[in-house]
């Protein structure tokens, strides 16, 4: 599943990435940043409990996260989402701008790439090729690039309402 892109294409960027690492240091940031609030996913593991559990899960998530990019492939079990509707008055822009801004905040003092990857009808129209082409244009390459086109295939979602969940779409 090796991305090919023509030879001819010109690179937009000075800088390649071709690999990136994960270190639980990193791991356990993240996750004693988590919206202790917000809803579970499909696995209905509680955000709360990444947080609380931030230390003891730090080290195996990372492992884990650094085997998919070994792997250049994610679980499928995380190519699921529960979608629970969303907000009318954050309009998908604002909502980018925040989560952008609230990365940033997070990953403070590290060189940032941010990759967004909408998993709503608008993006399942993207052409995917064409996605990775820019991608590799932009200087993303090797086991990372292969582990985004991993992660355009084979995903789903589910529709939550009242507590009652729809069969993957």
């Amino acid at each position: 599943m090796e991305v090919e892109v023509e030879k001819e294409q010109e690179l937009e960027s000075d800088h390649t990435i071709t690999s990136v690492s994960v270190t639980a240091a990193q791991v356990e940031k993240v996750l004693l940043d988590v919206d202790a609030g917000k809803a579970t996913g499909p696995d209905n593991i509680s955000p709360r409990v990444l947080k609380n559990f931030a230390k003891e899960l730090s080290e195996p998530l990372a492992n884990i996260f650094s085997a998919c990019l070994v792997e250049k492939k994610r679980p499928a079990a995380w190519k699921e989402a529960n979608v629970f509707g969303f907000r009318a008055a954050a309009p998908p822009l604002i909502s980018l701008l925040l989560l952008s801004q609230e990365w940033q905040d997070s990953l403070e003092g590290l060189d940032t790439l941010v990759v967004a990857l909408d998993i709503a009808g608008a993006f399942d129209r993207v052409w995917h090729s064409g996605l990775l082409a820019k991608l590799c244009a932009k200087g993303i390459e090797g086991s990372l690039l292969t582990l985004l086109e991993d992660y355009l295939h084979g995903r789903s979602l589910r529709v939550v309402v009242n507590g009652r969940t729809s069969t993957p779409v």
